[in-house]
């Protein structure tokens, strides 16, 4: 079962749906409304095997482009907050955007490349051209889905806070975030020891630990099993986790997860950590949108406050709760980044640097810092990331200088 859990089945679905949609355009192409179409291109692009061209149009101009369009656009903010207070419509709606995106990923990747070879080698034509397409999106697929997912990163970031003195020995905070990962594999097992050498005082993980899937068990198992080898590294002060947006997933929530591991949940509450001078470490849950009020408008319990969410777009929340940093996930970075012009899609409604990842100052008194995760986005979702490996982030946290009188 741990291959079906391992997204397998869902990338099998997309798979077909790809094909039939290639089937679909190839017959098209064949009919009296697709030979219409076809005269009206341009003489270079008519010499290209036809049914592949319309495919092309179908997945990358509507899939892909419709989803990149959606996840950058008012649309998705305008639907969000009605979304996040009702699991079953969000899970509809990522089924409405990442099938898409699967098919137009596996077509383009797969059933594309597959259908040109044999019209050329049919065509005795354009073996060449059709042959080096192939090998181009195979290199594509080994590095996407082969070499960049498990290309685990540490991204340092030093943060000075107001409130802490200057020269105070650092805070090493270990930040990580959307575990999601599609099975328990060799990357899974050696992420606690990897965080232990890093010799953290405190762990915050910021939701999203389990990915959608058809067998639960394995999911649970994956997540639990990091959790507990976390909490075996004996941070001195405890491993920290919130709620994200899939966690729901799993009967029982974020609660049923986090079970027996030793990692303490904070659900819209905050704990003061017994470092000197001591520190608040509040983490909210924005699905629990009273909660969160109640959380936010309590007086601080430390002159230093730091916030744990799951969505960077709450950081204004926490910083008008008197948080200098804010620590935060979900984007993964957007998983596939583009040289030069960064992730096309991020489902943020923050800036698209500051979603990409990376520590940023959004105001005079607050710092938020997004890692972009561990995992891949589970269900139809292509399980690929490309130049944007996941990341393991330790942030040290000491005293900002006083400045000059």
């Amino acid at each position: 079962m741990d291959l079906i859990a391992g997204h397998l089945l869902y990338q099998a679905i997309d798979l077909l749906l790809a094909t039939a949609l290639w089937l679909a355009c190839a017959a098209l192409s064949r009919g009296a409304i697709g030979r219409r179409l076809l005269h009206r291109l341009p003489p270079w692009l008519g010499r290209a095997p036809r049914g592949e061209w319309l495919l092309a149009a179908a997945l990358f101009v509507g899939g892909l482009g419709g989803v990149i369009f959606f996840g950058q656009s008012l649309v998705y903010p305008a639907l969000d907050h009605l979304l996040q207070c009702h699991p079953d419509w969000q899970r509809r709606l990522n089924v409405g955007a990442f099938l898409p995106l699967g098919i137009a990923w596996l077509g383009g990747t797969i059933v594309l490349p597959a259908a040109a070879l044999r019209a050329a080698w049919s065509a005795r034509r354009d073996r060449g051209l059709a042959a080096g397409f192939a090998l181009a999106m195979a290199t594509l697929l080994l590095l996407a889905c082969i070499v960049e997912p498990d290309r685990v990163v540490v991204e340092r970031r030093r943060v000075e806070v107001a409130g802490l003195p200057a020269g105070v020995e650092p805070l090493r905070v270990v930040l990580l975030s959307d575990l999601q990962s599609s099975w328990l594999g060799p990357r899974e097992r050696a992420l606690p020891a990897r965080v232990a050498a890093l010799r953290p005082d405190l762990i915050v993980v910021a939701g999203d630990l389990v990915a959608q899937s058809f067998d639960e068990r394995t999911t649970l198992r994956q997540a639990r099993h990091v959790l507990q080898g976390l909490v075996a590294a004996a941070p001195r002060l405890g491993v920290h986790v919130v709620n994200g947006d899939v966690d729901s997933v799993v009967h029982g929530g974020i609660a049923e997860t986090i079970r027996g591991t030793g990692a303490l949940l904070l659900d819209n509450q905050s704990v003061v950590l017994a470092t000197e001078p001591p520190i608040e470490l509040l983490g909210i849950d924005p699905r629990r949108a009273g909660a969160m009020e109640r959380a936010l408008a309590r007086a601080p319990r430390a002159a230093v406050r730091i916030g744990l969410v799951h969505r960077p777009r709450h950081w204004r929340d926490l910083a008008a709760a008197g948080c200098q940093l804010v620590l935060a996930g979900h984007t993964h970075g957007g998983q596939v980044v583009i040289p030069g012009f960064g992730p096309p899609v991020t489902f943020e409604i923050v800036p698209r640097a500051v979603a990409a990842g990376g520590l940023h100052r959004m105001s005079d008194t607050t710092q938020l810092c997004v890692t972009r995760g561990l995992g891949k986005e589970g269900g139809f979702a292509p399980q690929i990331r490309l130049f944007c490996p996941p990341e393991i982030t330790l942030i040290e946290v000491t005293g900002a200088p006083m400045p000059p009188h």
